[in-house]
């Protein structure tokens, strides 16, 4: 963040999006979605069977807290067939009711400490994907990538794969993030999981 008194000095407006409580600026906090028909919406863009399920789908987003990133990776996994919507479901709510028997992570958002159900879901979420070794490896290596990201192609010429196959596989799951430049990075809180899972070093 080098170039941050550069910016300001600008006197532009500019959108930060933090966990961090910063006092000294206007903030502008962001809640969970309320609407669960908008919920159920975005759920039924990753999931094409969410109208057949509909009150299964409705119970895993009341379960992972109304988390638009969590409802998007479940969508994805049930897309994926990995899990039925009715499994699904029981491993967030065994997952949920063990948070009262264990120490839990703690993070901070919006200012405030938190036990942090949200990481648990999504590690929960993460942990129901059968990933190969290949693509854990490249997840781990993808840690060390700056959050702007880096070209898909360059990245995989790094790692030597021969193809984009296991990177556009991650990035069907939601856990790869692309954007229209075609470079690729971790979403934040994949790389908090993948750095505890993997522990990276150099």
């Amino acid at each position: 963040d080098s170039f941050l008194s550069v910016v300001l000095k600008y006197r532009c407006q500019i959108l930060f999006t933090t966990r961090s409580k910063l006092d000294e600026y206007c903030t502008l906090p962001l809640k969970e979605i309320e609407d669960m028909n908008a919920l159920f919406q975005l759920a039924s863009v990753f999931y094409s069977e969410a109208d057949t399920y509909r009150a299964t789908v409705e119970k895993i987003i009341e379960t992972v807290h109304s988390h638009t990133f969590a409802v998007e990776l479940a969508a994805k996994l049930l897309e994926n067939g990995i899990s039925t919507p009715d499994q699904l479901l029981t491993r967030l709510q065994v997952e949920k009711a063990s948070f009262h028997n264990e120490d839990k992570i703690k993070i901070i958002k919006d200012g405030q400490s938190s036990k942090a159900t949200y990481y648990s879901h999504i590690h929960t979420l993460f942990s129901l994907y059968t990933l190969s070794l290949k693509q854990q490896d490249i997840l781990c290596n993808m840690c060390f990538l700056p959050s702007t990201g880096i070209s898909a192609r360059i990245f995989a010429k790094w790692l030597e794969l021969p193809t984009l196959n296991e990177i556009n596989d991650l990035v069907e799951t939601g856990f790869v993030q692309t954007t229209t430049r075609r470079t690729i990075s971790l979403h934040p809180m994949i790389q908090e999981i993948t750095l505890s899972e993997t522990k990276p070093s150099v």
